[in-house]
Parts: structure tokens; sequence; C-alpha cells
């Protein structure tokens, strides 16, 4: 009854973040034109990259993020990303016609593929991806199904020992859903909450702005693995949480092999590359 009730409380909360106060419409973002071909699910499956690293943009849109709050951030993976001649995909919101193409949040218009995404979902086969950028969101559900999909294709390599998913904290757009009322920063993130949903009609805040509230490390960390609690992990995989100079291993693993999940700032993305 509880797990139930949890879940229909989820459900009610990204419910209200969608429709709270009056919707806006997907502001008019991105410079570029709308591609002729999204990738449906059949064609994901053939497409294979070929890189041991590769960024994943999960519906970055003004639909979800009215206040543009992860645009600078999700523009910085991106433009790293190009630089770096790192495989780039973005993911769009399959069937959703309040979220025009215009209103996403980026300028470089030509990724790798253009991935037509069912609440998040794919298929591409990353089995030689070691290392995977992410951002965008909903954190709690559909840019969470980015990372499980993902995760499970990645982990199908029997070579690896280790694989890596750095979410990046300035471009990823969340509900907060991990938040609880016996948490210290809790008054403060419903007032921010509260604030955002009186100026643009959803309640959506970024990673980094709920970190922000966070007195050290060690509570950024906790509140993540509520998180990754809940995900569909690979059994016997171990799970460590990075972010700054602290490790949590929140599970064991029993082939000697570890799923990270590292959270960062774009700011740090270059220097964090160089350094692991």
């Amino acid at each position: 009854m509880q797990g139930f009730a949890t879940k229909v409380l989820f459900l009610g909360i990204i419910t209200f973040a969608l429709i709270s106060v009056e919707v806006p419409r997907a502001m008019a973002n991105t410079t570029c034109l709308e591609p002729d071909h999204f990738l449906r699910a059949a064609e994901q499956k053939d497409l294979t990259v070929d890189s041991s690293v590769a960024v994943f943009i999960t519906h970055s849109s003004s639909y979800f993020d009215p206040g543009l709050i992860t645009k600078s951030g999700t523009q910085t993976l991106v433009d790293y990303a190009v630089i770096e001649k790192i495989p780039l995909f973005y993911l769009h919101d399959a069937g959703n016609d309040g979220n025009p193409f215009s209103g996403y949040m980026y300028e470089h218009c030509s990724p790798d593929a253009y991935i037509y995404s069912e609440i998040g979902h794919h298929s591409v086969d990353l089995k030689n991806v070691q290392k995977l950028y992410v951002a965008g969101g909903y954190f709690e559900l559909c840019q969470q199904n980015t990372v499980t999909d993902s995760i499970r294709s990645m982990t199908k390599n029997e070579l690896f020992k280790e694989v890596r998913v750095v979410q990046v904290l300035d471009a990823i757009f969340s509900v907060a859903q991990e938040k609880e009322f016996s948490d210290s920063f809790y008054p403060e993130l419903y007032q921010l909450q509260q604030d955002r949903t009186f100026q643009t009609g959803k309640f959506t805040v970024s990673l980094q702005e709920i970190t922000t509230l966070m007195a050290d490390t060690d509570l950024v960390l906790e509140y993540f693995s509520r998180r990754v609690a809940l995900m569909p992990l690979p059994p016997g995989w171990g799970v460590d949480l990075l972010y700054k100079d602290t490790t949590l291993n929140v599970r064991s693993g029993l082939k000697n092999k570890t799923i990270k999940f590292e959270y960062v700032l774009s700011g740090d993305l270059e220097t964090f590359v160089e350094t692991n």
C-alpha cells in the first residue's frame, strides 16, 4: 500500500509539474530547422555508437523548463561534445504536440542523430560506450529512462569492469521528488519551487539549484542515492556515486564490476575530462 501511495504521489507531482498554474507553450529557443526524420525504435537498434564516450540530451526544451534554467548548462555540454568530437544525440519528446521542435535548448543543428523518444526511452546500441554524459529531464522520469536504457546496453560489454554516467547538474531539470520533510534544506527548496511556479507556471528546478541548498557533499550524495535506489540497474554490478572528492558506495557488486554515477557542473567538464 505504501509503494502504491508513493507511485500515486509521484505521478501527481509529475502531472502538476506539467499543468501547474497555466502551462506556457514552448518558447522558441533553437535556430535549427526541424529535421525531416527522427530515428524510430527499429532504426535505433541498428545504430551502434563507435566510441567509448557519448552525450545524450533528453527532452531539453522550454516546455519542461520554461524558465530556461538549464539552457546554459545544456549548451555548454553540447559545445563540449562538438569541440571534442564526442558522438551527440538529441532525444525528442515523442507525440507531445505542446512541445514543438522550436522550443529545444541548443544551437548546434547537426547531432549524430535525432532520436524519437517516448518517455526518454531509446534502443541505441551503446556496447562500445564506457562513459555517457547526460542532460535534460525530467530527472525523475524521462532522463532516468534514458540512463537506465543506456546502462543496460553499456553493461552488455563483458570486457568492461566499469561504466560511468556523468550527470551535468546545471543541465538537468527536476521536480525534486527526492526531497523529504525531514531534510534540512526542505523549506528553502519548497519555497524555490513555489516561486518558480509563480514565475513560469511550473515548479521545475535544476539539480544545481537543489544541491546548492545542501550543507555538504554527504547530503548531496544521500539525496541522489534515493533516486538510484529506485532505478532498475543490472544485477551483479556494484554502484558508486561520486560528487566532488567524495565517493559513496551504495551497492557492492558480485562480479567486480561497477556502475559509477558522477555529478558535475558544465563549467567543470574540461577539467573533469582531462583529469579522468
